[in-house]
Parts: C-alpha cells; structure tokens; sequence
C-alpha cells in the first residue's frame, strides 16, 4: 500500500508541476501533503505491532493514530470535500474556498507534525497541538458553512459527511483532552481506545488501516 500510495503521491506531483496554473490546484496538494504520512503512519504501525512496553505503546499509539487518521485520512478528506461537499448539495462553491483551503493547509500539517513529534518524544503537552488541528479544520471548514446554508443537507449521504465531520471534531477533542489530563503515557491508552475505536492492549490490532 505504501508503494502504491507513493506511486500515486509521485505521479499527482508531476502532473501539478506540468500543468498550467487553475483553480483548486490546492485540493493535489492536500493530496501530497496526505502521502507522505503513509510512510510515516506505517512504520509507526509496524513498531506498534511488535508489542513494545507500556510506556512506548502509548507513545507510538498516539503517533501511529494521528499520522493515519489525521495526516493521511484527514488531509484527503478536506482537500476532497473542498469541491466534493458543494457538488453533493448541488449548490455553487463558496468563493473563498480556494484562499481558506491554502490557508488551512499548512496549519494543518504543521499540527499534525507536532502531535507525532510530542508523543514520539513522550512530551504530551505538544500533543496539545491536536487543539490546532480544530482551528485548521474549522478555518478550513468556512467554506463548507455557505453551502451548506444555502442548499441544507437533506440526503442520507450529506447527512452522513456532516456527522462523520462533527464524530471526527469530538474525537480529536477527547484524544487531546485524554493525553493532556492522564498521569503518564500508559494510562493514556485506557483513555484513548473509546474515542478511536481501537482495542485494549492484547486484545487485537489496533492499527489504523488506510483505504
């Protein structure tokens, strides 16, 4: 997968680089910017799965989480529902949404490189850096808002992305609120497993797999 994923990241770069400048030429970026978390969230994965003690599980379990879940998953999904949210709603787009999304786009993956960072070197208050993550996406998610407002969500698959959109704000607010009030990096676990769905140390895999 991580192969793939490169291929795909390599061949999106050289077509950006060929192409003539157009609009949304922010949503491949996003696209870029969400590889090259692939390699990172892998390897993260592969050491988790060797069964490391406690205090690196928790460590590599926040890591791991948040370069698949926020890096990888996430900047797909916000360079995708750029143009893909107006088009569901058949509305037009908002026409600040290009500037918002370039704007959003390195408060973003700055975020997520210091929530990785503060918990591979076990300083939890950078992994505080998941509140940033918040003000990224809700800066970003202005130009959802006008759409929205004009053409509400009234299908099963708008209503879908809005409360994938609200579970995913919740779940990066609990994580942040789990590792920044727990004792240690063993008790964050416990804490971290509900929101993310993962299973209890022992019980299972708890890798967060891409699409």
């Amino acid at each position: 997968m991580t192969g793939a994923v490169g291929w795909h990241a390599w061949a999106l770069w050289r077509r950006l680089r060929a192409a003539l400048p157009g609009r949304f030429r922010i949503t491949v970026r996003y696209y870029l910017c969400a590889a090259a978390w692939i390699p990172v969230g892998a390897t993260l994965g592969a050491l988790l799965s060797r069964g490391p003690d406690d205090l690196w599980h928790g460590r590599l379990l926040v890591a791991h989480t948040s370069a698949m879940v926020l890096g990888w998953l996430g900047l797909t999904l916000t360079g995708t529902l750029l143009t893909l949210w107006p088009t569901m709603l058949r509305t037009c787009i908002d026409a600040r949404a290009e500037a918002l999304a370039r704007q959003a786009l390195p408060v973003l993956c700055a975020a997520v490189a210091v929530v990785v960072g503060g918990a591979l070197v076990g300083l939890r208050p950078l992994v505080v850096g998941l509140y940033p993550v918040c003000r990224g996406a809700g800066w970003w998610g202005r130009a959802l808002w006008r759409p929205a407002r004009q053409a509400p969500p009234r299908e099963f698959g708008t209503w879908s992305v809005s409360a994938g959109l609200c579970w995913l704000l919740f779940a990066v607010l609990w994580v942040a609120g789990t590792v920044a009030w727990q004792s240690d990096w063993r008790s964050v676990v416990d804490g971290f497993t509900p929101a993310t769905g993962g299973s209890r140390r022992g019980s299972g895999p708890e890798m967060v797999q891409g699409p």
